[in-house]
């Protein structure tokens, strides 16, 4: 998921859906830019990605599209705070060391302070100008980064745009071609209500996080967690209505997956393995025939009511 103020939307007469990153050659150049440079500036400061992201911005991108590719690194790189000393407990020593002569209106009684605590700690005045707030964000060194392709990035940018929006949701419907199995061991695990029915197809209708009355954040992330899960079969179709909280609208939501398959990023299904040995037995007698008949395993739910 992307936070709340990254989401881009179109809505008309209530209808909306993502503003899907296509994957055009100036989309996979922006995201191949930022990549590179995460890359290149191991080592280096979380500013210093700040203001490539802000020149990026200022060429004519959208903001949310650039700080949203640069919110998803961030995730696959890990950042460790550039300190010699626990910042929390200077910050600390420098406050006691205000109590007799006060908070320092200039800019001299600032430097006689901090001199006063780094003598203190056997340290120079610059270094414990430096680590003074060497854990905010922006001062965070980055360690280590994992790279990855930039129509990759692409794809799970618009995955993440569609959990993001879910989170409204006061319901979400779906059907899909199989992996039932995990799809309703992930609904049950992430303790999702739910309701299956037949409509031509196979349904499962899921109660959305804005219909509740407690518990909406943690709810909204299960449906998003879910979401990866449905999208990874060959065939799938989600609905939803979602509450457009500017306007109290509750607005329709629809993908496809002859649509939108290429543009959302899809995780491996795990490999269906026998739930016995009487089973896999079956499965082995049943293709020796060679009767020409297709043998699919648990190929849809049955509706128990």
């Amino acid at each position: 998921m992307l936070p709340s103020e990254l989401l881009a939307v179109w809505k008309r007469k209530g209808v909306i859906w993502p503003r899907y990153a296509k994957l055009s050659d100036d989309n996979l150049e922006v995201a191949g830019n930022l990549i590179e440079a995460y890359k290149s500036h191991v080592g280096q400061k979380k500013s210093v990605m700040k203001e490539f992201v802000d020149e990026l911005e200022d060429e004519g991108y959208d903001y949310r599209f650039v700080r949203g590719l640069a919110f998803l690194l961030d995730r696959k790189s890990r950042f460790r705070c550039n300190e010699k000393i626990n910042t929390v407990d200077l910050r600390r020593k420098i406050y006691r060391a205000t109590r007799e002569p006060g908070l320092p209106t200039t800019p001299e009684q600032r430097t006689r302070i901090i001199e006063a605590v780094a003598t203190e700690l056997r340290m120079t005045a610059d270094e414990v100008d430096k680590f003074l707030y060497a854990d905010l964000d922006t001062e965070l060194i980055l360690e280590e980064f994992e790279p990855l392709p930039a129509s990759e990035l692409l794809q799970e940018y618009n995955l993440s745009l569609t959990q993001t929006l879910l989170f409204d949701s006061t319901e979400v419907k779906f059907k899909s071609s199989g992996n039932w199995q995990q799809i309703f061991h992930s609904i049950k695990r992430l303790g999702l209500i739910y309701e299956a029915y037949q409509e031509g197809a196979f349904w499962v209708k899921i109660d959305g996080p804005a219909s509740l009355f407690k518990l909406t954040r943690r709810y909204g992330t299960a449906i998003a967690k879910l979401l990866p899960v449905i999208v990874a079969n060959p065939e799938w179709t989600v609905e939803a209505k979602i509450l457009w909280k500017y306007t109290n609208e509750i607005c329709d939501f629809k993908i496809e997956s002859w649509k939108h398959n290429a543009l959302l990023k899809k995780p491996r299904l795990p490999i269906l393995s026998f739930d016995s040995a009487v089973e896999e037995d079956f499965a082995g007698r049943f293709q020796a025939l060679k009767s020409g008949w297709l043998l699919r395993r648990e190929p849809e739910p049955v509706s128990a009511g």
